[in-house]
């Protein structure tokens, strides 16, 4: 069917008329009859008497074949078929009518550019089929250009939308950034440091502390499972709800006997979060959490984990633990439960809580980041007031770790317990009252 189709193709004179054929040749004589024959084979004609005059047409029209003789005067055929392989733009399918019959001519004029050959004196049915050969070639090469013009649009459109992409990923990364805490100083007697790097512009990581009133903070750092867009919406929509004070799940309540503020206990907040995520049956992504609730008078805090690596307590004196019992990921099970955990931060000591990302990287020595380089890393941090360590994240972590072949989101946070130099709520940090549990809803 293919072959019948082309052949009706170019046999058909309708179709013909739309190739344009240049003949070049001197002898009036014998362009007077090249053109009969072209005419009567439906081809569109031009014509020139030598190699000058068929650039000139070249240049004023589009021209698919050149039948050119080869001894002319001005300019020859084989002349005429060097200048117009010179540029890079396609040249027209050339034929060459030569009485010569010298191998290395031939040789000499193919390397030139030259497509075919005809030998004079030329038969008629001859120059049909190799008109017909040079009329199919030129049918494959327009077919070919405009495949290229296609993709190199297509390519033109895929790079307008990667580039609109890139700006809508820079903005969702600058609004994911917005969310990350703000100050170094989140309460009296507290002091912030992070570090937060997306392995695909935006990412499934977010963390953040909350007021919840006057000395009470609430804290939270999520790990979405996966990365990249998806993940960062999951993240941001978490963010979003833990932030909302009329949402669920409500992070504290008003005591009106007691006319104070309570806070709700963290594994009630989880569990409530988990409860939420199994409303979409359709939903099958998941994230992993801590959130916790810390007094910044007293240090004493309480927090629950949901899947995400255990936060680690460095005290002032370089001791080093971990804590919680780990817990399932939120959105995974239904009937999933949490459990707080409850500890001490006093002068100097550190809460550190991170994603599970920075334990897939390597040193700059090539040795896997494991628990035990993590906690040797964290006590030589800890030789550097926060606010400095806050300034120089970035720098420490790149000189520490092999970022660039980091393949997933690395979040860390750090909380300090420092001095306490306020008196909040009438009460000192040494008064028994000031405990957590005082402040916080019962189980």
């Amino acid at each position: 069917m293919k072959d019948n189709t082309e052949k009706a193709y170019l046999d058909c004179p309708e179709l013909a008329a739309n190739v344009s054929v240049l003949v070049v040749e001197d002898s009036r004589a014998e362009l007077s009859i090249l053109e009969v024959v072209l005419r009567n084979l439906g081809y569109k004609i031009h014509t020139a008497h030598n190699g000058i005059q068929a650039l000139q047409v070249i240049n004023k029209h589009t021209i698919d074949i050149v039948l050119s003789d080869w001894r002319m005067p001005g300019m020859d055929g084989f002349t005429l078929c060097q200048e117009l392989h010179k540029d890079e733009a396609p040249a027209p399918y050339f034929i060459l009518l030569t009485a010569r019959d010298a191998k290395c001519d031939l040789v000499a004029a193919m390397d030139a550019g030259a497509d075919d050959f005809i030998s004079k004196p030329y038969n008629r049915e001859e120059l049909r089929v190799r008109l017909k050969a040079g009329q199919r070639i030129i049918s494959m090469r327009k077919a070919i250009e405009s495949k290229h013009q296609l993709i190199e649009q297509t390519l033109q459109r895929e790079q307008s939308m990667h580039l609109d992409l890139q700006r809508d990923l820079q903005a969702a990364e600058k609004l994911q950034r917005s969310l990350l805490p703000r100050s170094t100083q989140p309460a009296p007697g507290l002091a912030l440091a992070h570090y937060f790097r997306a392995v695909n512009g935006v990412a499934g990581d977010a963390f953040n502390v909350l007021p919840l009133n006057e000395r009470l903070l609430a804290f939270y750092h999520i790990d979405v499972a996966g990365h990249g867009v998806r993940a960062a919406m999951h993240s941001f929509n978490i963010s979003q709800l833990l932030s909302a004070n009329n949402e669920s799940p409500a992070l504290k309540t008003f005591d009106v006997s007691q006319n104070k503020v309570i806070a709700t206990p963290p594994h009630r907040v989880i569990a409530a979060m988990n409860a939420r995520f199994q409303e979409d049956p359709e939903c099958q992504d998941y994230y992993t959490m801590i959130y916790g609730v810390l007094d910044s008078l007293t240090g004493r805090g309480v927090f629950s984990q949901a899947g995400m690596p255990q936060p680690i307590l460095l005290q002032q004196s370089g001791q080093i633990a971990t804590l919680g019992k780990g817990g399932f990921p939120v959105g995974m099970f239904a009937e999933a439960t949490y459990e707080d955990c409850h500890f001490t931060l006093r002068e100097g000591d550190r809460l550190i809580i991170h994603s599970d990302g920075i334990l897939s990287c390597q040193t700059k020595k090539g040795q896997p980041l494991d628990q035990a380089r993590l906690f040797q890393w964290m006590k030589k941090l800890a030789e550097l007031p926060m606010a400095r360590l806050h300034k120089m994240f970035p720098e420490l972590m790149n000189r520490a770790i092999s970022i660039d072949q980091a393949d997933d989101d690395i979040s860390l946070m750090i909380l300090e317990r420092c001095r306490a130099t306020q008196r909040i709520g009438g009460l000192h940090a040494d008064n028994q009252e000031t405990a957590p549990a005082a402040l916080i809803a019962n189980a």
